[in-house]
């Protein structure tokens, strides 16, 4: 039990301190410093005596990480803190490299191939067979749904972008370099349109796209066309 209480302490230091109000240990027998002790009777040294208010201070900060996340805090779950905790990966190649996943769990990613690149989002974990999925299998430039490494077809599971809709798709999505132009923007298009069309929901029309000159990482279509 111990040993579970100092894992999620740590997982607590992952959080920027701004976020922490807990209040240093500072009831009978903690240091100078404020830190715990065992005690040593042969000094006559008396062991921490563990407070109410530090107690419900730890607790009401765990049980707000996890509220924060969507989750309503349940007695004998003890992995809703570590599902609550968002990591951070930098590109796609390093998402798909993540080992250790479990259902449900979220990362952010920074990009496709480099951070800031149109990319960048939410992505949580779906567990079980998705290879014989058709968004799945619509989508073979990952813009949305992202296999792992290995193996490559999804049969393990596949990270889905949050904030997909299943109706709606963004080209920059698709191809790393398309706000520098440096990709066909085209061909990104049509990635996002070949997912999107997959159960007939929505395209997005090719003729009409419209560059921004002066904001060249906005690709839009001006209009839509429902199927």
């Amino acid at each position: 039990m111990l040993k579970r209480f100092l894992i999620i302490l740590l997982l607590l230091l992952t959080i920027p301190h701004a976020a922490l109000a807990i209040g240093r240990v500072d009831t009978e027998g903690a240091t100078v410093d404020n830190k715990f002790t065992e005690g040593n009777p042969a000094l006559a040294e008396p062991a921490t005596v563990v407070g109410v208010d530090w107690l419900n201070d730890v607790q009401e900060e765990l049980v707000g990480v996890v509220e924060a996340s969507g989750q309503t805090p349940v007695k004998g779950e003890q992995d809703q803190l570590l599902k609550a905790l968002v990591l951070r990966v930098d590109t796609l190649a390093q998402l798909q490299a993540v080992t250790g996943k479990f259902a449900g769990q979220v990362i952010y990613v920074g990009g496709r191939s480099v951070v800031g690149d149109g990319y960048q989002g939410d992505f949580y974990w779906r567990s079980g067979d998705q290879s014989a999925d058709e968004w799945v299998i619509n989508d073979p430039l990952q813009g949305v749904f992202a296999r792992p490494t290995a193996p490559g077809d999804g049969s393990t599971g596949v990270w889905v972008r949050r904030d997909w809709d299943g109706s709606t798709a963004r080209p920059e999505w698709f191809a790393s370099a398309i706000s520098t132009g440096a990709v066909d923007a085209a061909a990104a298009v049509q990635a996002a349109d070949n997912l999107v069309s997959a159960r007939g929901s929505l395209s997005l029309p090719l003729r009409i796209i419209v560059l921004i000159a002066r904001s060249p990482n906005r690709l839009l279509p001006p209009g839509k066309a429902s199927r």
